[in-house]
């Protein structure tokens, strides 16, 4: 579909709503409930209610726009989550502790280590000792010398990763010879 249709569903989401749902199999995906909630609700970072309530509307939503037998499942559901339900109860429990964080913010700490660990093979390239480029990358960013190499420790085993999933490809490559291949 393209953008502009006014056919299209996804029109008013926002970029980052829609980019998650792009890059998501809807029938066998891994998007957890609170982030499809928020795609439905076209909120990326806003405050937003997240409860067994808030969840049976979403569904009650999805119902609305479903055939009668798939609306009679779904409203089964969220009846359950109401407390409506005479014979069963579905309760809503977080898993594990903690804030939703903007899939945003991941990527941006992601793209930051790998600045850190480029910045560093360049220095090294350059004859730098490595502390000393620690010392230079921690200061010009105003973080302390652990959270950078914490920072390059953890860019240096996304590429071993990526290397052993994909072995030959060149994307990733460690930038520092002397580590290639090494934890």
């Amino acid at each position: 579909m393209v953008e502009d249709d006014p056919d299209d569903f996804r029109a008013h989401l926002s970029d980052g709503a829609r980019a998650s749902l792009d890059s998501t199999d809807f029938l066998y995906h891994t998007v957890n409930l609170e982030r499809v909630q928020r795609i439905h609700l076209n909120l990326d970072s806003e405050v937003m209610d997240f409860s067994a309530s808030s969840v049976a509307n979403m569904i009650s939503d999805v119902a609305d726009q479903c055939d009668e037998h798939e609306a009679f499942i779904l409203r089964a559901v969220v009846n359950a989550l109401n407390g409506n339900d005479d014979h069963h109860e579905l309760v809503l429990r977080q898993k594990k502790r903690g804030k939703f964080v903007n899939p945003t913010v991941h990527q941006e700490k992601h793209d930051r280590q790998m600045k850190w660990l480029w910045w560093l093979a360049h220095r090294e390239n350059a004859g730098i000792k490595t502390e000393s480029a620690i010392a230079e990358i921690s200061s010009s960013e105003g973080v302390s010398r652990a959270t950078v190499f914490g920072g390059i420790r953890a860019a240096e085993k996304f590429l071993d990763i990526g290397r052993e999933m994909f072995p030959g490809n060149e994307n990733f490559t460690n930038p520092r010879p002397a580590k290639e291949g090494k934890g």
